[in-house]
């Protein structure tokens, strides 16, 4: 269908019943980072040696240059490709999310560390090699072909991402940290159902050749990432081994959702733990109409504690 410039978007227009379901899917999802007591962790954090403090901050650094680009080029590269206006409707919302995923490392680094040292993390990132490479390589990539976009988008958003998150997640002594990566994960879980959906729907609509010249560009670019995501690890984490291996086992869930591979075996408990996260965000979710998804909840006096 083509649209009116200022065509105004019709809700109960279903055209893929999808968009809206992960619409509510997001909204229901909804957070800020101010409402996750990080200081709660102080006397954890403190506890840890400085190696320790330093690679948790370096790896949190490098989660949220990974975001920053998320919202400044990547999910802005996915709207020309968009196929109803309530899928650009939720592509604005998980824009908007990633600024707050990356907004959430600042969060952190101020209730547990002073501004010196978090620009010291900042600064690491900003000057690491490995991950400035990737982003290259992503730019470029968000200039090529709509679904080779969207699978480097969402390569960027789990896989390589995944060495940073086993930094954090691998202390679970920092309950709150945990649960704030825990609150970026399942954002990032619900972008790669929803964009694996649409990615496949575009791929079925592409003539064999096409098809299989596409999955060999996305792979070809994959594994040179990858390769970078496991340098990176090298250069952060003196347990490289299992964030690698946490790194591959995001690529294969990936390529499972994406329609190109198997449901990949967990390798460690931290894998798990990402695979029962995302086991539910893929729960269904019932839209029967939009007004009836919509209906009016009344603002509770806790809603404002901010």
């Amino acid at each position: 269908m083509d649209y009116l410039y200022y065509k105004a978007i019709n809700w109960d227009e279903q055209e893929d019943q999808v968009d809206q379901a992960t619409w509510l899917k997001l909204t229901n999802n909804f957070w800020l980072d101010t409402r996750v007591p990080i200081t709660a962790d102080q006397a954890s954090w403190h506890a840890l040696t400085v190696n320790q403090q330093a690679q948790i901050g370096q790896a949190l650094a490098g989660r949220a240059l990974l975001s920053a680009f998320q919202s400044e080029i990547g999910a802005p590269a996915l709207r020309a490709g968009r196929r109803t206006q309530q899928e650009e409707a939720v592509l604005n919302l998980i824009t908007f999310m990633e600024s707050v995923h990356t907004k959430a490392v600042t969060t952190i680094f101020r209730r547990l560390t002073d501004e010196k040292t978090a620009a010291s993390y900042y600064a690491w990132a900003d000057n690491q090699e490995p991950l400035q490479e990737e982003l290259e390589l992503l730019v470029k990539g968000m200039q090529g072909d709509d679904l080779l976009r969207r699978g480097l988008f969402l390569i960027a958003d789990t896989v390589l991402g995944a060495g940073f998150d086993w930094a954090v997640l691998s202390h679970p002594e920092l309950a709150q940290t945990n649960r704030m990566l825990t609150n970026i994960l399942t954002g990032n879980l619900i972008f790669r159902d929803y964009l694996s959906y649409k990615f496949r729907q575009g791929l079925e609509e592409r003539s064999s050749e096409d098809q299989e010249a596409l999955v060999a560009q996305l792979t070809e670019c994959a594994q040179t990432l990858i390769d970078l995501a496991h340098q990176q690890n090298k250069a952060l984490l003196t347990e490289a081994g299992a964030a690698d291996s946490l790194v591959d086992f995001q690529w294969q869930m990936l390529q499972m959702t994406l329609g190109l591979g198997d449901q990949p075996a967990e390798t460690d408990p931290i894998a798990h733990r990402i695979n029962q996260l995302a086991t539910r965000t893929q729960e269904t979710t019932v839209v029967e109409t939009i007004k009836d998804a919509d209906a009016t909840e009344f603002m509770q006096d806790d809603d404002y504690d901010f």
